[in-house]
């Protein structure tokens, strides 16, 4: 189930076996299993990492928990024999996509939900956030999610703030559905809160007609005065 995924790459505080973790899932029947033949040079005892890519069936939509081990047959009630090597892991397959940033007028993160097949921006999907973040006035963490939105006809949504932030940066997840299929998108773009200072600000750029002088030479230069305020900017002339 989704909650199953979200919590697999948590601490297990029962700390369970992954058989035990598991137990529901592998109570059930595989939808597909297959043999993969690993290269020669990954069976060699030389203490070092070997990585290899590996193609399973085309699966539904949905969330599944992927085994791989070196024995024909499983029996998770017994001790596993000697030799044996059994790994755990979860994927999840899902026609959606999205891609994130955060509005820097508002800092509330968007999104742009995509097929993941054709690249075209999907309308009419459905998101919510989960905000997780320490504040500065408690040391305990606080955890709110945000209002459902729906993606617009160019695929963009913008998720509402559900914390107060007060200069810190909260984790964010979101949980993006289009009927059956559901997406769960983990620690979206972000950065340091810089709060926009709207008082206007007057700065001077001061640039030389070289950057070495002899001694005694005469320096000449010039200046630009400009005006900013928020993301706007102008030019002081003759001041």
């Amino acid at each position: 189930t989704l909650r199953e995924w979200e919590k697999a790459g948590q601490y297990d505080e029962r700390n369970r076996t992954p058989a035990q973790r598991y137990a529901r899932a592998l109570r059930g029947t595989p939808v597909a299993t297959w043999t993969e033949l690993l290269p020669a040079e990954t069976l060699t005892v030389d203490y070092k990492e070997h990585k290899i890519a590996s193609g399973g069936a085309a699966l539904p939509v949905g969330y599944y928990l992927v085994v791989i081990t070196n024995k024909v047959k499983l029996n998770f009630n017994s001790p596993a024999p000697a030799g044996s090597v059994t790994a755990f892991g979860v994927v999840g397959a899902s026609e959606l996509s999205a891609v994130s940033r955060y509005e820097h007028a508002t800092y509330m993160p968007q999104l742009l939900v995509l097929n993941r097949q054709t690249g075209q921006p999907l309308a009419g999907g459905s998101a919510q956030a989960a905000y997780q973040i320490y504040t500065q006035s408690s040391t305990q963490l606080q955890a709110a999610k945000s209002p459902v939105v729906r993606s617009a006809d160019n695929g963009i949504m913008v998720l509402p703030k559900a914390l107060k932030q007060e200069g810190r940066v909260p984790q964010v997840s979101a949980k993006i559905w289009r009927g059956t299929d559901t997406l769960l998108v983990r620690n979206l773009a972000g950065g340091y809160y810089q709060p926009i200072d709207n008082q206007p600000q007057r700065r001077t750029f001061l640039f030389t007609d070289r950057a070495i002088y002899r001694p005694g030479q005469t320096v000449y230069f010039k200046g630009i005065l400009t005006l900013s305020q928020s993301a706007k900017a102008e030019l002081l002339i003759g001041q």
